[in-house]
C-alpha cells in the first residue's frame, strides 16, 4: 500500500512540475480596455458584465496558450500601443481607414447605436436653434461661444462626428477630457461644467441609473450619422496578429448572433431602441 502511495505522490509531483513549467512558458498577451459602460465595465457593481466584456472573455478563454494581462488605457493610448508593440489586443474598436494601416481588425461582432448629443432636459430650450427635424446640427452648435461641448481625447465617435471634431480641433468651446471615463462626462454635464456631451445613449442610461437621475438627460441623434455602428476586435498588425485574428473570428462567428449576447446589449435599451436593435440585427445577419 505504501509503495502505491509513493508512486501516486511521485506522479502528482511530476504533473505539478509539468503544469508550472507550462504556465511559466506562456507568453503575455496584453488586453487594453477603455472604460465604456455598459459595454465595458471596469468598476463595481457591474464589473465585467458588459456585452463586450462577455465576448472578450470568450476569446480569452479560447487562447489558453497565453497569459492574459488586462490594462486600462484611453483610446489614444490604445491605438498608439497597437501600432508600436506586438501581442496587444483591444475588444472595443471602431474601424477607420486610418486605423487599418496600423492594426488588424476582426470581423464585426457587435452592433450599437451611434453616438448622440446628450443634453440636460432643463437646457434643451437653449439648443432649439441647433435641432432640426429631431436631429442635432453639431457643426452649427460648435460655433456657438456660449455653450461648451465635452469629448474624450483620442476617442473615435464614428461617421460625420469625427470629421466635424477634426474641423474644429482646438476650438475653445470644446473641452477635452484626457481619460475615457464616461461617468465623469455625465457628472460634468449634470453639474453644469459642460453644456452637452457626445456619447452613446446606452452610456447615458447606465450612468443616470447609477446617479438616480433617470429622466434628467436626453439623447438627440446627430445629423449625418448612420442608424448603427459596428464594433470589432483589434490586434497588432504583425504575423502574431494575423494568427490571433483567425482564431478570434471563429469564436465571434459562433457567439455574435446568439440570444445571450443580444440580451446583454438590449438590457440597457429602452423599448423603442430594442425594437430598432432587433430590426437592424435581422438586416445585418440576413445574408451571413
Amino acid at each position: 500500500m505504501r509503495k502505491y502511495l509513493i508512486i501516486l505522490l511521485l506522479a502528482i509531483s511530476v504533473f505539478l512540475i509539468f503544469v508550472s513549467r507550462s504556465l511559466a512558458q506562456k507568453k503575455d498577451m496584453i488586453w487594453l480596455n477603455a472604460d465604456l459602460p455598459p459595454y465595458v465595465i471596469l468598476n463595481n457593481p457591474y464589473k465585467g458584465q458588459g456585452s463586450i466584456d462577455y465576448m472578450q472573455k470568450l476569446v480569452k478563454d479560447s487562447l489558453i496558450e497565453y497569459k492574459h494581462i488586462s490594462m486600462v488605457a484611453n483610446s489614444k493610448r490604445v491605438f498608439h500601443e497597437l501600432k508600436r508593440r506586438d501581442m496587444i489586443a483591444y475588444a472595443s474598436a471602431l474601424k477607420t481607414k486610418e486605423r487599418e494601416y496600423n492594426v488588424i481588425f476582426s470581423i464585426p461582432y457587435i452592433l450599437g447605436f451611434p453616438n448622440a448629443i446628450l443634453i440636460q432636459k432643463t437646457k434643451l430650450k437653449y439648443f432649439k436653434t441647433y435641432i432640426n427635424n429631431g436631429v442635432f446640427l453639431l457643426d452649427k452648435a460648435i460655433k456657438e461661444k456660449d455653450y461648451k461641448l465635452g469629448i474624450s481625447v483620442g476617442r473615435v465617435y464614428g461617421g460625420v462626428i469625427d470629421k466635424i471634431l477634426s474641423k474644429y480641433k482646438g476650438n475653445k468651446n470644446i473641452k477635452v477630457y484626457y481619460d475615457n471615463i464616461s461617468r465623469k462626462h455625465i457628472n460634468e454635464l449634470l453639474v453644469g461644467n459642460i453644456d452637452y456631451v457626445i456619447g452613446y445613449p446606452s452610456e447615458m442610461t447606465y450612468f443616470l441609473k447609477k446617479f438616480k437621475k433617470k429622466e434628467s438627460v436626453i439623447a438627440i441623434p446627430i445629423k449625418g450619422m448612420p442608424p448603427y455602428l459596428l464594433g470589432y476586435f483589434a490586434f497588432s498588425k504583425t504575423k502574431w496578429g494575423e494568427k490571433i485574428v483567425k482564431k478570434t473570428n471563429i469564436i465571434l462567428k459562433k457567439h455574435r448572433n446568439t440570444k445571450v449576447f443580444h440580451d446583454s446589449n438590449e438590457y440597457w435599451l429602452d423599448e423603442r431602441s430594442k425594437k430598432l436593435y432587433r430590426k437592424y440585427i435581422k438586416e445585418f445577419y440576413k445574408n451571413k
